[in-house]
């Protein structure tokens, strides 16, 4: 799915956090979101998955996104925000199954159709085994996994995350990106996610762009790791740089 974003416009209670905002990202591409915290990374991403209003311009494959149907808009993208816990009680299968919701709504049963797309998230996210599991007996990096299929199962073409790999340790976050960067390649999943690590952002990101001063940056991949770029967009002085490169 192609996005194009212009003059972007976003904030909370009369407060600006996003201004003259422009984003492209080509259809099958990851992008990486990078910025200093409270910069606006999940403001943007809040935008691009239509749950928070803006002014300016957002289209998906050439669709303005405030003309997309809700329901149909939930089945072309999916939205995970950063996880803080998990439901109580639930198992895998019971969580993934969330993501047929904008197909079957909440007054039927699942079809064929709809376990079958469940199915093929567990397989395609290495935890068909884990399906009968409660979810509280899970790992953190599982439980990640988890998500990430509820989402799959929603069959999107475009998948927004916000630091999908916080509070895992590096084993976990390698995994999670190693997924993410499968499930690009394997079935042309956009992918557009706020990332802080650098060093994951340089591995994955096929465009990369930066929050400064409300507005994007798109980052050549010779600069995101520049003095210019330390001080501009994550407001490290000379001295920290030294210090963090030495």
């Amino acid at each position: 799915m192609k996005i194009e974003v212009k003059s972007l416009g976003a904030g909370y209670g009369g407060r600006p956090v996003l201004e003259d905002f422009d984003f492209t990202l080509e259809s099958g591409g990851i992008a990486c979101v990078v910025g200093a915290n409270g910069s606006g990374k999940s403001t943007f991403l809040r935008c691009l998955a239509g749950v928070l209003d803006f002014s300016g311009e957002i289209e998906l494959d050439g669709e303005p996104l405030k003309k997309i149907p809700l329901r149909m808009l939930a089945r072309r993208r999916a939205f995970l925000p950063q996880q803080s816990g998990c439901p109580s009680g639930l198992t895998v299968r019971e969580l993934v199954e969330f993501g047929r919701f904008p197909y079957c709504g909440g007054w039927r049963s699942l079809s064929a159709a709809d376990d079958a797309a469940v199915a093929e998230a567990l397989e395609r996210c290495g935890i068909a085994g884990l399906a009968e599991r409660k979810l509280a007996q899970l790992s953190g990096g599982e439980r990640r996994k988890v998500w990430i299929a509820m989402t799959l199962a929603q069959r999107p073409e475009l998948l927004l995350l916000d630091e999908p790999t916080a509070f895992l340790d590096p084993a976990g976050r390698v995994v999670i990106l190693r997924l993410l960067e499968r499930l690009n390649r394997e079935i042309g999943l956009t992918v557009v996610m706020a990332l802080h690590d650098l060093r994951s952002v340089a591995r994955i990101a096929t465009r990369t762009a930066a929050v400064v001063d409300r507005r994007c940056r798109m980052l050549e991949p010779d600069e995101l790791f520049s003095a210019a770029v330390m001080e501009s967009v994550f407001h490290l002085s000379g001295d920290d740089v030294s210090w963090l490169f030495s």
